[in-house]
């Protein structure tokens, strides 16, 4: 504790001593202050109590260095007691020392030096602590006097043990070894720090005690050029700074060559004539931006680079690879010859900035027509014709002369063909190089039964060594059709929210024409929809000893819209009716018997035409039209809104959500011929599964009538309706009478009513003025 020795107190005032708390150690200080009056020597005393905190650093030093050299630094320790100290010094920091003791004088300082020799590179801070030793007093302990400095130590990596070059070409990788020695007792665990473009290993490397291992160092390269590197192992440690002094770090920098990637060869690829195969090219990426490739083929009639379905530029065409991606882009290889002539080789170049030139190296084989593994198929009506259009390309490199063949197989269920080309049979036709030759093949059934031909070009070129033709097969599916004197589309009815079943019964016949051993006198189709719990003709037929049963993946099913382009029948079949195959025979003249189980259950009113489509395997397909209606439901509910008054909007509120688990688009109004007075908001949207919010609100314009609509709420899956009802306030008039009489009344009670057109009648004769329009001035006779 520290003040001035003298005070000046002026009369009838109060000073303030200034008293200063200066403590020298850590911990509790007791002193007293005696103010004696110079007048009549009056004393008043003060007992003082102090703390004194942990000291903070004399000092925040920045020191740099490098690596694996020793450096010293001088520092000046004072020392702010009233007696001599012996300061112990201590380091945080194994390889931070000095002299341990150090004697300075009361109120004096002295010169030490740091010793800094880091084994390590990086930022480091260390504290230097100067602690008194402890004195023999007892009473005396617990004043200790310590300082202490922080040291913010900077070291550089040292020099690099050598320099090793790494070459490799892009889109490759070479491995490189590094012998790591350790010279100490004990085995030590280097932690790994790689840096580089394409550099890569393992994170950590152990090496026993006085020996060596070897570390191998991957380059990858992603872009060309030259560039540096370094392999860095800096040793682990129990104690976070204890090392020993033969454990050093140690780095090595890596010289790094990227070089033009070498031309890489694919696998042959393989195709027959007038086909095409593919093969992709993987383009690895490996760099942290988008790379723009200009891709290049030598040979772009044989080798097509397919980029459609690829991320390309939109003005340059330039195949786009995102930042550490691969993409496989495939390249169509289409003979032009037979055999690997000279023809069937190419290079494809990717280049850009980055990667330069990848270059690959492709050679094909061109293989013998084969058949077509897909037949054309041709679907029509019975008695009618349709025609498709067969294109055959050349795919040789020289013109050839080809003639076209129609030919039956043996697949074919009909005794003769009913396809036909519209082409003269044999006829020579000369087709240019890459030309295409277009083959129309016309299919006229009379009958049911799946026919099957193939269609045969045969080239004729005295250039060609071998001989080569190109087949392709034909299907023609034949539709019967119910006649028009007995088609009728049947009703499917049910009503909005509801489910009903029925079962569909079909005859279909294997010919237009009466079979001898039929039962029945007709040939046309028949179709009946009954209730399941109804009895049928068809079903006891099916369970009869004369019918057979068939094998059911024979017959092919489907129900489809009337018409491919009516999206909402679509939507009905598709979420809101099921169909099942039960059961199926074949009676003895060969028709075929099936019974369906069909469901229909409608979330919206709807009518829809559709057609139910079942094939067989041998015979081909049978049309039948259907009709489904979802009639109207009754309102959900009916909400009443009272108005406030004229021009006033009167609103009721309700939740309503989805019925699946997702949110789904709706629509909301008011059907035709609602009151404008009423509305609903939101019109459209989404309608989520936690609800969403309806506001119906009425504005009546005028008196005298109560609006009403009705509101559908119309989403993909359901359909809500609700009767919607304004009412006007009920009106009352006021029953109190007025206290004042009303004039007009007082005279109608004094004086009756007179009857003037009775008294007109009664007129003996008109004046001049008479309001009898062209009446004569004479007495009126009566």
């Amino acid at each position: 504790f520290s003040g001035p020795d003298d005070l000046v107190v002026p009369a009838m005032t109060t000073t303030s001593y200034p008293l200063l708390f200066h403590p020298v150690y850590q911990g509790e200080s007791l002193g007293k202050v005696v103010l004696t009056s110079c007048e009549d020597g009056t004393k008043h005393e003060f007992q003082l109590s102090g703390f004194g905190k942990k000291p903070d650093a004399l000092d925040n030093i920045t020191i740099t260095c490098q690596a694996r050299k020793r450096i010293k630094y001088p520092l000046r320790i004072p020392n702010h007691t009233q007696h001599d100290v012996c300061l112990h010094i201590n380091s945080t920091m194994s390889w931070v020392s000095g002299p341990q003791q150090l004697t300075i004088a009361a109120g004096q300082s002295a010169r030490y030096e740091v010793i800094i020799s880091p084994p390590l590179h990086g930022s480091f801070y260390n504290a230097l602590v100067c602690t008194e030793a402890p004195p023999q007093d007892e009473a005396y302990q617990q004043r200790i006097y310590s300082v202490w400095y922080g040291l913010n130590i900077n070291v550089r990596p040292a020099s690099p043990e050598a320099n090793i070059e790494v070459v490799a070409t892009v889109m490759s990788s070479v491995s490189c070894p590094v012998t790591v020695c350790n010279t100490s007792d004990k085995a030590v665990c280097y932690n790994v720090t790689l840096d580089g473009d394409g550099v890569s290993g393992c994170d950590q490397l152990v090496v026993s005690a006085h020996s060596s291992e070897h570390y191998q160092i991957t380059f990858q390269p992603g872009r060309i050029g030259r560039g540096q590197g370094s392999v860095m192992f800096t040793p682990q440690s129990s104690d976070h700074w204890s090392l020993e002094g033969n454990t050093n770090e140690v780095w090595y920098r890596l010289i790094l060559t990227a070089t033009q990637c070498e031309p890489q060869y694919l696998p042959t690829m393989r195709a027959s004539l007038a086909r095409s195969v593919v093969q992709y090219i993987p383009i690895h990426n490996s760099l942290h931006q988008m790379l723009a490739l200009d891709v290049v083929s030598s040979n772009p009639a044989t080798y097509t680079p397919v980029l459609d379905d690829l991320n390309t530029e939109q003005d340059t065409g330039r195949l786009l690879v995102g930042p550490e991606k691969t993409v496989e882009v495939p390249v169509r290889f289409t003979p032009c010859e037979l055999g690997q002539p000279r023809d069937h080789q190419a290079t494809l170049t990717f280049s850009c900035p980055e990667l330069g030139k990848l270059v690959f190296c492709v050679e094909g084989d061109g293989l013998p027509p084969q058949e077509e593994e897909a037949p054309v198929v041709i679907t029509t009506k019975i008695n009618q014709s349709f025609t498709k259009t067969i294109l055959f390309a050349n795919p040789l490199n020289i013109a050839i002369d080809v003639s076209v063949y129609l030919r039956p197989t043996k697949h074919t269920q009909t005794e003769e063909t009913q396809f036909q080309t519209l082409l003269m049979e044999g006829k020579v036709i000369h087709v240019p190089v890459k030309a295409k030759l277009r083959i129309p093949v016309a299919f006229s059934p009379v009958d049911l039964g799946m026919d099957r031909a193939e269609v045969i070009v045969q080239a004729n070129s005295s250039h060609l060594e071998e001989d080569l033709h190109w087949k392709f097969p034909l299907q023609g599916i034949p539709i019967l059709v119910q006649t028009p004197d007995r088609q009728f589309s049947s009703l499917l009815s049910c009503v909005v929210r509801q489910r009903r079943q029925w079962h569909i019964e079909l005859y279909l016949p294997i010919s237009v024409h009466p079979q001898p051993e039929s039962r029945r006198s007709e040939s046309s189709l028949q179709i009946r929809v009954t209730s399941p719990q109804v009895p049928s003709a068809i079903r006891s037929s099916l369970t009869s000893a004369s019918t057979q049963p068939t094998d059911s993946s024979q017959i092919y099913f489907r129900l489809q819209p009337a018409h491919e382009e009516d999206d909402t029948a679509r939507r009905v079949l598709d979420q809101n009716t099921g169909l099942s195959l039960l059961d199926s025979g074949v009676e003895q003249d060969g028709s075929i018997l099936v019974l369906f189980d069909f469901v229909f259950a409608p979330n919206s009113k709807c009518r829809s035409a559709a057609l139910l489509e079942v094939m067989h395997n041998t015979y081909g397909m049978w049309h039948f039209p259907l009709t489904f209606e979802a009639k109207e439901a009754e309102v959900d509910d009916v909400i009443t809104i009272i108005s406030k008054g004229l021009r006033q909007a009167s609103s009721v509120s309700f939740l309503l959500k989805s019925t699946k688990s997702f949110s789904v688009p709706f629509k909301a109004y008011f059907e035709h011929g609602a009151s404008s007075e009423l509305s609903v908001l939101p019109s459209s949207g989404d309608l989520t599964a936690d609800g969403t919010l309806f506001v119906v609100t009425y504005q009546p314009q005028s008196y005298g009538r109560n609006p009403s609509g009705k509101l559908v709420i119309e989403a993909v899956d359901m359909q809500w309706t609700y009767g919607v009802q304004g009412q006007q306030p009920s009106y009352a008039t006021p029953q109190q009478e007025s206290k004042y009489t009303h004039t007009r009344h007082a005279l109608e009670m004094s004086h009756p009513k007179r009857g003037f057109l009775q008294e007109n009648f009664h007129i003996p004769s008109t004046g001049v003025s008479s309001p009898r329009k062209m009446a004569p001035l004479t007495t009126m006779s009566h």
